[in-house]
């Protein structure tokens, strides 16, 4: 009878965590939703015109402004939403202390408004970008929507575990932060994995974000070929740190609470 108390308020409690998190990430400027489309937007088009300025095309195709797309938009809405999901308990610390809200609430509901805004932002800037230079293209809606889904799980999964390092090893996230600076450069939002040496082709497969911007060129340009994928690989890569963030959370969230 708990459990079933505890599934028929958790729509509630995510739901009135959700409009919190609305009021207070987006909400407290005129700019807050803006500006979550023109970040990448802005990089986008750094990027377009300083390469153009190097190379005469793309790596792939012949629009800059789409080839940068595919990378920049699948790696920041991994970057934001593993942020967001990081952050969940320190965000939540005051509510979480009332045994109706739980640290899965809170991840879930920072998780599903994050995540909803970064579909949005990338169905945003692409279509703007289709509209305004009308590349022809085919495009692979399943394929699109397959590395959008693999994105989000991946974020999930890393967040998970981060959410628990980040509060019970404070110093944690001054080390991820530094470690994790030139994974941009490292996941194919500047290149393509074939175009680089087999030395490095070795070491940067084993990046799942790299893997993941792959299955998004290979649904928006039709020629190109990302054999290289192994969604079984970026699948583990995900759960295995999902499942360990979960239990250390379970069993240690009440000491987090305490102590921070």
């Amino acid at each position: 009878m708990n459990l079933l108390n505890a599934f028929a308020r958790m729509p509630r409690v995510v739901g009135a965590l959700i409009l919190r998190e609305m009021a207070t990430t987006y909400g407290k400027s005129p700019g807050g939703y803006l500006w979550a489309v023109l970040e990448p937007t802005l990089g986008i088009v750094v990027l377009s015109f300083g390469f153009q300025l190097l190379v005469r095309t793309p790596p792939v195709g012949d629009n800059f402004m789409l080839f940068y797309a595919t990378g920049i938009l699948p790696f920041m809405m991994y970057s934001n939403l593993q942020a967001k999901i990081s952050g969940s308990i320190s965000f939540s610390k005051s509510l979480l202390a009332y045994p109706s809200v739980t640290f899965i609430d809170a991840i879930l509901a920072r998780f599903l408004l994050n995540a909803l805004m970064q579909v949005l932002v990338f169905y945003i800037v692409l279509g703007a970008i289709m509209l305004i230079y009308r590349p022809e293209m085919i495009l692979d809606i399943p394929r699109i929507a397959l590395a959008l889904f693999m994105i989000m799980l991946l974020a999930l999964g890393v967040g998970l575990l981060n959410c628990f390092l980040f509060s019970f090893y404070p110093l944690w996230k001054q080390l991820w932060a530094i470690a994790t600076r030139p994974l941009m450069i490292c996941s194919g939002v500047f290149f393509t994995y074939d175009s680089m040496p087999d030395v490095l082709k070795d070491w940067l497969w084993y990046n799942p974000i790299l893997q993941i911007v792959g299955i998004m060129r290979s649904g928006v340009y039709y020629q190109y070929d990302a054999s290289y994928v192994s969604l079984m690989y970026i699948t583990l890569f995900a759960t295995i740190p999902a499942l360990a963030g979960l239990f250390f959370l379970n069993r240690y969230y009440r000491v987090i609470l305490y102590e921070m």
